[in-house]
């Protein structure tokens, strides 16, 4: 009787530690990088709103640094018309060559629906877009948004379904974001150039203010202490529960669900865009920024970004790079062929310019995801 004590004091104890750990307060784990006249927090620490005007948009982040772990929020969108707002939520380290994870949802008008966007950066080099349109309405009620990340996958979930998942294969040459600290981020700011119908909608600003709500941050995720975090944030020990073997792949029944939301709600994937990974490396190779068509029925507004010169894209069979993106030569033709220094490498793999390792052509000519 006495051990069955013992042991149940134990198990409680457990809990409550591992709940004080998971959970955390707007007021104590975070603070506002930008805006913070455009806020509010709640509720003992709870509550967060987030708020766009006329005048500035807003933001917080985490005050500790994370490597690998689960971040989760629940979030309640802009209601109404929302077009040419963003809303983000997304861990990322600094620096030139940083490395990011992504969700951001892009505002629309009333009665359309918002986008979800997602993306990885890995050394500083993103272009793997995939969007969804959600199944459900995120403005009337909060939903679970979590990013999973650990040395074997990134898992992008809603409300508990895996909507994407990227796969670490360094082993092949593909950059994974594993040796950063990150941060947790959350925004909503003015996009109208580039949000909406690849910026053809602006925000109508009668219907500010433009509120994002949060609510129930957890940050169950191995907090960065130097160099050394590298190592024993990716050691495989009861503690670091993010390693055990259950979160190196989706179950069955995940695979499933991810399977369901890709098949009807997914809007566009770089997995399949394979003429704009073609252009880019010509890009490179030329020296020329290509415009690149997508194929999917509406323009992906990242793609139209003036800020991405080199992603722009357009409805189909608009684009001007089209004259030279015709796909009928493979990546390693137009390496042969591009002169100025570049070359595959010496395993075949990959592309040097000028002694620049640019990538690896697994990835260039297609991406790592279609190796799940």
């Amino acid at each position: 009787m006495g051990n069955l004590k013992a042991l149940f004091i134990a198990l409680v104890s457990n809990i409550a530690l591992a709940n004080s750990v998971a959970r955390a307060n707007f007021y104590a784990d975070t603070f506002f990088n930008w805006g913070y006249q455009n806020t509010a927090i709640w509720g003992d620490g709870d509550n967060l709103a987030l708020i766009l005007n006329n005048v500035s948009g807003s933001g917080i982040q985490t005050r500790k640094q994370y490597l690998f772990g689960s971040i989760e929020m629940q979030i309640k969108l802009v209601e109404g018309n929302s077009a040419g707002t963003v809303t983000t939520y997304y861990l990322s380290s600094t620096g030139e060559k940083h490395d990011e994870i992504d969700f951001e949802f892009l505002g629309n008008l009333s009665g359309k629906p918002y986008m979800i966007h997602t993306n990885v950066y890995a050394q500083g080099v993103g272009n793997r877009e995939q969007q969804f349109y959600p199944w459900f309405d995120p403005t009337s009620d909060f939903h679970n948004y979590t990013i999973h990340w650990n040395p074997s996958q990134i898992v992008w979930f809603i409300d508990s379904i895996p909507i994407r998942v990227f796969k670490n294969h360094e082993n092949i040459g593909i950059p994974y974001p594993n040796q950063q600290a990150m941060q947790a981020y959350s925004s909503i700011w003015n996009a109208d150039n580039w949000a909406t119908q690849g910026g053809l909608v602006k925000i109508d600003w009668s219907n500010a203010p433009f509120i994002a709500r949060y609510r129930k941050l957890k940050l169950r995720a191995c907090e960065w202490k130097g160099q050394n975090s590298i190592y024993k944030c990716a050691s495989s020990t009861p503690n670091n529960w993010w390693t055990s073997s259950e979160y190196s792949q989706l179950s069955y029944a995940q695979m499933g669900q991810m399977e369901w939301v890709r098949n009807n709600y997914m809007v566009y994937d770089y997995c399949k865009d394979t003429k704009r990974f073609l252009c880019l490396l010509k890009s490179a190779l030329c020296g020329v920024s290509f415009h690149v068509s997508t194929d999917h029925h509406e323009p992906d507004p990242r793609l139209l970004s003036e800020d991405h010169p080199r992603e722009r894209g357009g409805s189909e069979g608009g684009g001007v790079g089209d004259r030279d993106c015709d796909g009928d030569r493979s990546v390693a033709e137009h390496v042969e062929e591009s002169g100025g220094g570049a070359e595959v490498d010496d395993e075949g793999d990959g592309v040097v310019i000028d002694g620049d390792e640019i990538g690896p052509l697994a990835e260039l000519a297609h991406c790592a995801e279609v190796l799940l």
